[in-house]
């Protein structure tokens, strides 16, 4: 499963104020506005204006609609006739301005020219003298008969590298600036004096009319006085309702896809915790299946050899017996054979000495033929044995060593040296 959209809704970003610009001229029916839409899908501009507007300026804008410029940056002065007028394509590109009735082109244009923001403004002074200032970057500046007051904070601020965030220039060295220091203003109407102050930093704009009229332009509301435009305020109320509704259902659209987004991550999650469980089921299933297979070969083998080994007992114990029982019925054999042998001997007894020896020699030794095979000393184990023991008849001895027993009297032919009994005699045999 996916883990979800990975690029959220673009959010519509500001306040619903720094999306105005409102300009009054003579009086407080004669204005201009730029309201700047966005729905969080495109962005689009609408620009109004009514009564006493300098023809240039509503020409300039007129041909940047057509072209699909958005205005950027506008101001005029209705008792001086100075104008200005910034425009850019809608993908950012193409930034151009347009200005006159001022004497200060130079100042502009070399401003305009090094492509930075440039904010200009325009008021007039005594005998409607032009009054101007222009703002390019963060706090740079050029300036025309401005208030000491006014020049003095805009000075600090450059030199605290800090940013002046717009002047508006009023009629008679009236002007109000924002910056990052807060707002400072200089304005004759005690109402709009009070207003300025209630409203703090949440100024976005600030309009004044040659008649006194005023329009103060705040984050997420506004202020007129009499006199201005009920269709301009109209205008104005309907653009905050418009896009503070944009701006709530774009924030719920962000909102929920954050939410679904975790969503679609936690089921992803719980899905790889569900298959990392079964993979560990299924090899632990597999390790207790080797181990039990295992298990029973060993208890297989063990119990074939328990069973080879109980055969090859059974088998021995049988061998065994029957061994014995063979040994017993050798032993039963060769004791009826020696009861007959003696019994022979006993018979033999009655025979002269020489007769007797050839029939004890007869007696042991295999088919009467007097012969046997010979085999080594069973002392020396060098000579071959040539005396035959009597009565048994086993011929074991060689001659040498015989004697020699006899002479240092060891005794080692007293008895058999084979089967151990008593010995009689010896009789040396001959083969041929």
């Amino acid at each position: 499963m996916s883990s979800g959209t990975t690029t959220p809704p673009r959010a519509i970003t500001g306040c619903v104020g720094k999306r105005i610009r409102v300009i009054l001229g003579p009086t407080g029916q004669d204005y201009l506005v730029l309201l700047n839409h966005d729905d969080g899908v495109r962005p689009w501009q609408e620009a109004d204006w009514s009564g006493d507007i300098p023809g240039p300026v509503a020409r300039q804008i007129n041909n940047c609609t057509n072209k699909g410029r958005y205005i950027t940056q506008v101001d005029f002065n209705t008792s001086t006739g100075a104008w200005f007028v910034s425009g850019v394509k809608c993908d950012g590109s193409g930034g151009h301005s347009w200005w006159g009735g001022t004497d200060n082109g130079d100042a502009i244009s070399e401003s305009a020219s090094a492509r930075d923001c440039t904010k200009v403004s325009f008021g007039s002074c005594d005998y409607n003298s032009e009054m101007f200032c222009v703002i390019t970057g963060n706090n740079g500046f050029a300036h025309q008969n401005i208030p000491k007051s006014l020049l003095n904070r805009m000075n600090r601020i450059n030199k605290l590298k800090k940013s002046i965030h717009f002047i508006r220039l009023f009629e008679h060295f009236q002007y109000f600036i924002k910056d990052d220091e807060g707002t400072k203003w200089r304005v004759s109407g005690t109402h709009l004096g009070r207003e300025l102050k209630k409203l703090g930093g949440n100024v976005s704009d600030v309009a004044l009319a040659e008649d006194g009229s005023w329009l103060i332009v705040g984050h997420n509301s506004y202020s007129a006085s009499t006199g201005v435009s009920k269709d301009l305020c109209s205008s104005l109320d309907d653009f905050y309702r418009k896009q503070q509704s944009r701006n709530s259902k774009r924030g719920n659209e962000i909102r929920l896809f954050h939410a679904r987004n975790r969503e679609l991550e936690e089921e992803a999650a719980r899905i790889r915790e569900q298959r990392a469980e079964a993979i560990r089921i299924e090899q632990e299933t597999l390790r207790l299946q080797r181990e039990e297979a295992i298990r029973r070969q060993l208890q297989d083998e063990d119990r074939r050899l328990r069973e080879e080994q109980a055969r090859m007992e059974r088998e021995e114990a049988q061998k065994e017996a029957e061994l014995i029982e063979e040994a017993d019925s050798i032993h039963r054999l060769q004791e009826h054979i020696n009861n007959r042998k003696w019994a022979l001997l006993d018979a033999a007894d009655s025979l002269s000495p020489d007769k007797r020896n050839r029939v004890q020699v007869h007696i042991n030794t295999p088919n009467g033929s007097g012969s046997t095979t010979r085999s080594n000393c069973v002392i020396c184990q060098e000579r071959s044995s040539e005396l035959a023991i009597i009565p048994c008849g086993h011929v074991c001895l060689c001659s040498e060593c015989s004697q020699e027993s006899q002479q240092h009297n060891v005794g080692v032919v007293e008895r058999c040296p084979i089967c151990r009994n008593q010995v009689q005699s010896t009789l040396k045999i001959f083969i041929q």
